[in-house]
């Protein structure tokens, strides 16, 4: 199981942390939900983040989402949670769905879409979202989400540009954070195959084997744009890649 990739957002004026998360589910189903150990797992997991973006949610009938958030509300008292999920996606029989899970408390959604891949260039077209943001810099943030194909990692993380600046005009915002799971390790992409875009190679670490040993893998990862974005300089698109974070436990 892959470890999530965390967002921590320092709110101005004192206020607290926000985490925005992203987490490969590795084909979650409604009977894998329902195995002991894995929902504990999940819940331990979701209940770290005010906003987490599920990948790999293959359950078209939303019971596994559903089974989900009610151990996830039981667990934490703190407030409730929500969700938005996607259509089921994908160019063959096998489909995924994006799934967004939020603290209802803390942030609503304001709007969302699905991006309009007329060129076919995304194995999974973004399901992109707007929501409500505790804090007066900063009162709206947009969500991104792209779970690449590795077999066409390069092209489509590119294709991410055409998202951003239609997200932009859009909404007119360019404030927004685009997670991964972009499948982006030191193999698969160097500097030199990336766009112009991109000020660097999406990073590239370890993760959590189930036997407890760590290796090379693909982590989910984030850009960030606009007043979200971190104090380091951003490139030609206003984009830039703090990296994915894996928390220890």
């Amino acid at each position: 199981m892959h470890c999530p990739a965390v967002l921590l957002l320092l709110l101005p004026g004192g206020a607290e942390a926000f985490r925005i998360c992203a987490f490969n589910a590795q084909r979650l189903t409604l009977s894998k939900a329902a195995r002991e150990h894995v929902m504990d797992t999940f819940v331990r997991i979701l209940a770290r983040c005010d906003i987490m973006v599920l990948q790999e949610v293959v359950d078209s009938s939303g019971s596994a989402i559903s089974l989900l958030l009610r151990e996830l509300n039981r667990f934490d008292g703190s407030g409730s949670y929500s969700f938005l999920s996607s259509p089921s996606l994908g160019r063959s029989t096998y489909m995924e769905k994006y799934v967004y899970i939020y603290r209802s408390h803390k942030t609503q959604v304001l709007d969302s879409y699905m991006y309009e891949d007329k060129d076919d260039l995304f194995a999974r077209e973004p399901f992109v979202a707007q929501f409500t943001f505790p804090s007066k810099v900063l009162p709206s943030l947009v969500l991104v989400p792209l779970h690449t194909t590795p077999k066409a990692v390069e092209q489509e993380l590119n294709a991410l540009y055409d998202v951003f600046l239609d997200v932009s005009q859009r909404w007119q915002t360019k404030d927004m954070i685009l997670l991964g799971d972009f499948n982006a390790d030191c193999a698969s992409l160097t500097k030199k195959r990336l766009g112009p875009q991109h000020q660097r190679p999406l990073p590239c670490g370890s993760r959590a084997e189930p036997g407890g040993t760590q290796g090379p893998a693909s982590l989910p990862g984030c850009s960030v744009a606009g007043a979200a974005t971190p104090a380091a300089p951003a490139g030609p698109a206003g984009l830039n890649q703090p990296g994915a974070c894996c928390p220890q436990t």
